[in-house]
This record gives structure tokens, C-alpha cells and sequence, in this order.
């Protein structure tokens, strides 16, 4: 009976022998593993957008002379232009907050800028539309800037200017006060005007949508729910041949 039963050096060559590591079949099917998920790989994609605006083509001044500064005059020869970068978004957003993903941005008119760099500048509203493809198809920002500096202001007294801009239209308001200060819808940030307030020292500019070009910066390769399904398919398939095979899981 004893000398019926192999020997270590007889197991090693039947082991080796029926290994998954030496099997043509699965090395092939390895292979069309890594090419089965390249095949099924979408890209999302950040950018940098420049913003040219068009002319105001509504505008309302203050009532000389200025009854509380800093007050603007404003024309129909004055537009906003600018910048902003944004990360890699998701597919299929539909005017979605993206507080997170608008990581920079730079508007001007030519004497106020709003702009990221600024510790005055709030962003209350950042929201994004894209399509299948994760490109952005659409956006809503609303920025404000306080006129004085810190973090905690005084309601009708302290005063601000606002930015909202969208890839449909434009509207600059300058000069105004707040009748209720608290966080912002889409950032948190503490100290957004919820509730603004115009008076004779306030000016206002409106346009109509401005044009937007972007150039892509980064790309995030990611797998799309039929192509992980089927992934996971063929996964499950190479087990099944591994452990046919009298190979071991690795």
C-alpha cells in the first residue's frame, strides 16, 4: 500500500503540471481580459474655459451723487470676461452642484474682478450640466464680493457686489446691501447674502449669453456599468477554469 502513494517530488510534477500559471488557455484568456476592459474605457474631463461675454444690453445707474460708496457707473459699452477651471464631472448632470469640482475662476469688466484669489469673493451658486460623455454642456455660477474685508458682516450696512452668469445670460449688480446673511446654498460658506437689497446707490448691468471655449487639462479613465458587468463575467469565467485546471485562487 505504501509504495502506491506518490512521493513529494511526483506531487510537485502533477501540482506543476496542472497549475493556472502554465496553462495556455488561461494565459489567452488574461490576455483578452486586459484587452476586454481597454475596449470599454470613457474618459471625464477637466478644463480650462475662457468666458467672453457679450455687451450689457440692460443697465440701470445709481442716483448722483453717491449716496453710499463704492458706487458704479455702468454702460452698454461694458461686458465681462474671464476664466475658471474645472475638474473631471460625472456623466449626465443636470444643472448638479459642483462646489467641489469648480477649483478656479477670474471675471472681470475691466474695473471689478471677481476672482478665487480674492478673500473677499464668496461663491454661492456652482452648478454644472454635462452630457454623456462627462462634457460640460452647461453652468450656473453666483458669486459675491464684499466690499469690506473679514468673514463676519453687519446685515444693510455692509455692502457687496454680485456676479451670477450662466451659460444662457449675465447679471452684474453693484453696490448693493443684504437683508439676510447665512450659508450659501451650494458652497456652505458662512457668510453669503441670501437676500439682497438695491437702493439709489446701487447699479445694475444685464447680457444676454456670452461664448465659452475650454481646453482639456486632465482625463479620469473609468469603467461604465456594462463594461464592469461583463468584466466581472469574464472574471468569474477565468476562476472557473483555474480551479477546472487544479490551480489555486491567487
Amino acid at each position: 500500500m505504501l509504495d502506491q502513494v506518490p512521493g513529494r517530488s511526483q506531487v510537485t510534477d502533477r501540482m506543476r503540471n496542472n497549475t493556472f500559471s502554465s496553462s495556455p488557455q488561461t494565459h489567452s484568456m488574461k490576455k483578452t481580459a486586459a484587452i476586454f476592459s481597454l475596449l470599454f474605457i470613457k474618459a471625464a474631463f477637466g478644463a480650462t474655459y475662457t468666458y467672453n461675454g457679450a455687451n450689457f444690453n440692460s443697465v440701470m445707474n445709481f442716483t448722483a451723487p453717491c449716496n453710499v460708496p463704492v458706487c458704479t457707473a455702468v454702460s452698454t459699452a461694458m461686458r465681462f470676461t474671464g476664466t475658471f477651471d474645472i475638474a473631471p464631472l460625472p456623466p449626465n448632470l443636470n444643472a448638479a452642484p459642483i462646489p467641489t469640482q469648480l477649483q478656479s475662476f477670474s471675471f472681470t469688466d475691466g474695473n471689478l474682478t471677481f476672482t478665487s484669489a480674492d478673500p473677499k469673493v464668496r461663491v454661492r451658486v456652482a452648478r454644472a450640466s454635462t452630457n454623456a460623455q462627462g462634457q460640460l454642456t452647461g453652468f450656473i455660477f453666483d458669486f459675491q464680493r464684499w466690499q469690506s474685508p473679514g468673514t463676519s458682516h453687519v446685515i444693510v450696512t455692509d455692502r457687496y457686489d454680485n456676479l451670477s452668469i450662466s451659460s444662457t445670460s449675465l447679471n452684474a449688480h453693484y453696490n448693493q446691501f443684504c437683508f439676510a446673511i447665512g450659508p450659501a446654498i451650494d458652497t456652505g460658506v458662512a457668510d453669503s447674502c441670501n437676500v439682497q437689497g438695491t437702493d439709489t446707490s446701487s447699479s445694475r448691468g444685464n447680457s444676454n449669453a456670452g461664448t465659452l471655449s475650454g481646453q482639456q487639462i486632465s482625463s479620469i479613465p473609468t469603467l461604465n456599468e456594462w463594461a464592469l458587468a461583463s468584466l466581472g463575467l469574464l472574471i468569474a469565467a477565468i476562476a472557473i477554469t483555474k480551479i477546472r485546471l487544479g490551480g489555486q485562487l491567487s
